[in-house]
């Protein structure tokens, strides 16, 4: 019986990622991406309607790898997830709401992490947002990322009144669903609005160019693999103009150009005497960050019914690299020490810190690092450093300095901007705190459910924002902390945490120091 019920699981499974590489792309070819709203500013009836109606409309697209299914902070599918559509249904059922603000950056921030993926092939990309806010603090900062979306066609669905002007340098597109219900589980005019906002208006229905039938089930690879080649791209800019980015992590060292080719084959055991043959292939281009011609054959077996070559080639060519990666930034560190009894926190934030920054390139020119105050530690000096090495075993607060059983984050958020004040280079291009939090109260006191971080809150949108000062937010331990100090939110174990950050650095806008209110909010160094 045991047997019987895994297969018919199997067999399940393999009907639901089953797509006929001849059936054509359903509306049509392009990247589709539903950034629902998880934030409080829904009751909880009309935040499952919202889901519920995702879950329904992504049953007529096909070809599920390019859907992608976030909100501001909860996530359920990113582009080629290699999810099957009930997978990601049974995971959109799942998505709690949050209690957090809404607001329109977050949102934004986490298309344009996954954009470079969309942008990976010449296919139009729509996307719908569900916004359910438009007043000034829901879309504070949100305009940061308009030149990343220039080759995104944006639909808004507005899920409350609205003031539609606000929008417009994103995108005219609206649909309206103020009358979100039971009695109206989707929006008015869905049925004639979808296809243009899936992105269909910019291409013609075809089918993919292969004969065979694909299968997207996740293979269990043995250990035959020979060698992996990884080709990584970045595309930089001078100071004072927006820079975009697809991030890997190899070192960028060389100025030369770059040409790779691999080819995997894939010869599974066959159980029927009906084998078939594709071949993909794709090319991309990137500015180049190391010099190779590298040739890679893998040989993987599985039990798939066919055979499928696939065949991609990277090229890349520029005749020049920026001598500073990825661009001129100081970086303020605020360590979470608030639990010292947990070594292995305080040894994560180092860790995390070191792979971050070790493909920087760390000069008066380039990225340089402080920490002058972490959230339990009294300070220990003030200046910025160029040496990763001893920054990361010297110069990092940790518990065997003086502590501060008084002292919490919002206090260490305004004395390390305080010292950002005074010592952050005019030729820098950015500011940016790197903030971890390992708990919501953020502070030694017992029994604060939040006060200190509400606190750092209210100081961020005073102080910081106007500077352009951006704030990334690192959990590094296990525990769920509120994300929102962050305009990015990041755990210490995200496999792609290198990419998510280098892209943050890049998405931050050029440091205003004039625009910051110094008599409110800086104090005496």
């Amino acid at each position: 019986m045991t047997f019987y019920l895994g297969v018919v699981a199997l067999v399940s499974i393999l009907t639901s990622n089953l797509v006929s590489s001849d059936d054509p792309y359903l509306p049509c070819q392009s990247w589709i991406a539903f950034l629902y709203d998880d934030s409080n500013a829904l009751s909880n009836p009309h935040f499952k309607i919202q889901m519920n109606f995702i879950s329904s409309v992504i049953e007529s697209i096909n070809y599920p790898d390019r859907i992608f299914i976030q909100g501001g902070v909860t996530e359920v599918a990113a582009w080629n997830s290699h999810q099957t559509i009930p997978q990601m249904q049974a995971q959109i059922n799942s998505i709690e709401q949050t209690a957090i603000r809404y607001t329109l950056q977050k949102q934004l921030a986490n298309l344009v992490t996954d954009l470079p993926t969309a942008e990976s092939t010449n296919w139009p990309i729509g996307a719908l947002i569900f916004i359910p806010d438009t007043s000034d603090a829901a879309l504070r900062n949100a305009d940061r990322f308009i030149p990343q979306l220039t080759g995104v066609q944006i639909t808004f669905v507005f899920l409350s009144y609205y003031d539609a002007t606000k929008l417009t340098n994103f995108s005219k597109n609206f649909i309206t669903w103020m009358d979100i219900s039971s009695s109206y589980p989707q929006p008015h005019n869905w049925n004639s609005s979808y296809y243009n906002a899936y992105g269909c208006n910019k291409v013609v229905t075809q089918s993919p160019s292969s004969t065979t039938s694909t299968a997207y089930v996740p293979i269990t690879q043995p250990s035959t693999l020979q060698s992996t080649s990884t080709i990584a791209s970045s595309t930089s800019s001078t100071q004072g103009s927006t820079i975009t980015s697809s991030i890997g992590t190899t070192t960028p060292t060389s100025t030369t150009p770059n040409t790779s080719t691999s080819t995997s084959t894939i010869l599974p055991t066959p159980s029927s005497e009906l084998p078939s043959t594709s071949t993909i292939s794709f090319t991309e281009s990137s500015t180049p960050l190391s010099t190779s011609t590298s040739t890679s054959t893998s040989t993987l077996l599985t039990t798939s019914t066919s055979t499928l070559t696939v065949v991609p080639t990277t090229t890349s060519t520029n005749s020049s690299q920026p001598s500073v990666y990825p661009r001129t930034a100081d970086i303020v560190f605020i360590l979470d020490d608030s639990n010292c009894d947990a070594n292995p926190d305080i040894q994560s934030q180092k860790n995390t810190i070191s792979s971050l920054l070790s493909n920087y390139t760390f000069s008066d020119d380039g990225v340089r690092v402080a920490n002058p105050r972490s959230i339990g530690s009294a300070g220990y000096s003030y200046f910025f450093l160029t040496d990763l090495s001893a920054f990361t075993d010297t110069y990092l607060i940790n518990c065997h300095h003086i502590r501060d059983t008084t002292f919490t984050i919002d206090k260490a958020l305004r004395k390390s901007m305080s010292f950002a004040y005074k010592y952050t280079r005019t030729t820098a291009e950015a500011l940016i705190f790197v903030v971890f939090t390992i708990n919501n109260g953020t502070s030694e006191q017992f029994g604060d459910p939040g006060y200190a971080l509400n606190a750092a809150l209210e100081y961020r949108n005073k102080c910081m924002n106007p500077g352009n000062v951006e704030i990334i937010q690192i959990n590094p331990g296990f525990g769920n902390v509120n994300p929102e100090l962050g305009n990015y939110f990041f755990k210490y174990d995200d496999p792609d945490l290198f990419n998510k950050f280098t892209n943050a650095i890049f998405s931050t806008q050029n440091y205003d120091k004039n625009s910051i209110p110094k008599s409110d909010c800086i104090d005496g160094i």
